[in-house]
């Protein structure tokens, strides 16, 4: 399926992700990640990862006439559709998993360090610690 996806990704301009049952929503990326102009609801991925207007646009959750009325405004703008898809693909381009990983251990590295001084106070007041 990968092959044949790409293949529709690279027939296309824009995307359109009116989903609002999605838990994580990899096509967003995915479609990001070809240089489409996406447009979805504000929640769950989009919502992380789409800038309104830069990266994406974004629409009011569950507002389907506004997700038709936006869809239609960004079929007019061929400029802004190349814009916000070249945006789009930079800023997926940003999400390796080298950052990824990166990330998330600085993420566990800050618990730590606040658990650490957290834990610490705590057995010094209880004078189980120096």
């Amino acid at each position: 399926m990968g092959e044949e996806l790409g293949k529709y990704y690279a027939s296309a301009d824009v995307f359109l992700f009116p989903s609002e049952t999605e838990t994580f929503g990899n096509v967003t990326l995915e479609a990001m990640a070809s240089g489409l102009a996406v447009v979805a609801y504000n929640y769950a991925c989009a919502k992380l990862h789409i800038t309104h207007g830069e990266t994406g646009i974004l629409v009011r959750f569950g507002d389907a006439n506004s997700f038709a009325a936006s869809a239609g405004e960004l079929m007019r703008e061929p400029r802004d559709i190349k814009r916000i898809g070249r945006q789009g693909r930079q800023y997926v381009s940003y999400l390796g998993w080298e950052r990824v990983v990166a990330r998330f251990e600085a993420v566990l590295l800050s618990a730590g360090m606040q658990g650490r001084g957290e834990a610490g106070s705590l057995l010094r007041r209880r004078r189980l610690a120096t």
